[in-house]
């Protein structure tokens, strides 16, 4: 699917009885040229029939969090309590919503569940997901909150030093709100969480009989736990060491431990596990299949936004039904354009992409 086809999509997302006229107008396009693109994407059978009615529109659902990354890299290292000179950036973020952009920019309907606030900010994020291509029509502003921040300072090497998350609102994703948005959950082939969600809105999620495949983030070894009550009923866990640790029980010292860990996950119920290693790679296991991958030799630009972006490899093989080190390697190869690129998110983001990248 082009850029210009992802825009059209979203716009007749939100208003599926919407005329040419009016996208040419949204898009900036002229009514010859949607209507161009509108029958490409009828042929590739991501519309059907008049009215614009959408095949399959909840093919991926992701309910979770939806922010601005403000990040700060300084040129070079200093002393404590001293400013220094660097750079920073603002991009959205969250790791619900990237994850739920990346699957887009792969080339899939996915439909965000999430709460900003009802300022300038909030505004920012719905326009920026939606011309990612992403169904922005159930995230919900809400008045009197401030839309969420990810405030993070990086070291010149460009890992963590320290970051500061004002998600307020994101305890408005309650129950009650969720119940309003997924009437037609059983629909969607895949369903993403990330642990942001209130032990609450989990409970009420993981008790519903009609949940699609689940794709669990944990988002932090604090929030991770979370998960621990519900893991029989989680398709795919995507821990790195410090939360596998946590939920396991025991600490990952080395790699001769992983089995052993992976085999815990499975008797809970866990169908597929990926945990991320950092440099030592992606450890990816199914109850029948183990494999360890090393890591890509990349130059780092930012490592905001690479554990999203290998979540949605993860479910994009999935839902094309690769074997293990297929999905491994195609959900590596998200993570790294990601690393490659000073944003949270990369726009270089394909299918296409990623299979030139792994063939190469």
């Amino acid at each position: 699917m082009t850029e210009k086809e992802k825009l059209i999509l979203s716009a007749i997302r939100q208003n599926p009885l919407i005329s040419q006229k009016e996208l040419g107008q949204q898009s900036g396009m002229s009514r010859e040229a949607v209507a161009h693109h509108i029958m490409n994407l009828t042929r590739k059978g991501f519309i059907r029939g008049k009215g614009y009615l959408l095949n399959n529109p909840l093919e991926v659902l992701v309910i979770g969090g939806c922010n601005l990354d403000i990040q700060g890299i300084p040129l070079q290292h200093g002393q404590a309590g001293d400013s220094l000179p660097g750079t920073v950036t603002m991009t959205p973020g969250g790791v619900g919503r990237n994850i739920a952009e990346n699957l887009a920019r792969l080339g899939h309907q996915v439909r965000l569940i999430s709460a900003v606030g009802e300022d300038d900010a909030g505004k920012q994020l719905i326009q920026a997901t939606r011309s990612a291509g992403v169904d922005t029509s159930s995230i919900k502003a809400f008045s009197g909150f401030r839309s969420p921040v990810y405030l993070s300072v990086l070291d010149p090497e460009h890992e963590l030093l320290q970051a500061i998350n004002d998600m307020s609102v994101t305890e408005q994703m309650t129950p009650e709100f969720l119940a309003g948005c997924t009437p037609d959950l059983h629909l969607s082939q895949a369903l993403i969480i990330d642990t942001n969600l209130s032990e609450a809105t989990l409970t009420y999620l993981f008790q519903r009989q009609d949940l699609p495949p689940v794709f669990a983030d944990c988002v932090s070894a604090a929030k991770a736990e979370r998960l621990k009550p519900w893991l029989h009923r989680i398709h795919t866990l995507k821990p790195n060491r410090m939360e596998a640790s946590l939920l396991w029980g025991q600490e990952i010292q080395s790699e001769a431990d992983l089995p052993a860990c992976a085999n815990w996950f499975h008797e809970q119920g866990i169908s597929q596990l990926f945990i991320s290693l950092g440099e030592e790679g992606l450890y990816a296991s199914r109850s029948d299949e183990q494999v360890l991958l090393p890591p890509e030799q990349i130059t780092v630009a930012s490592v905001a936004g690479a554990g999203d972006a290998l979540m949605a490899g993860l479910v994009h093989s999935w839902i094309n039904h690769q074997p293990l080190v297929n999905t491994a390697r195609i959900a590596q190869a998200c993570a790294c354009l990601a690393l490659e690129h000073h944003g949270t998110n990369n726009p270089a983001l394909s299918a296409e992409t990623i299979e030139q990248r792994i063939n190469a």
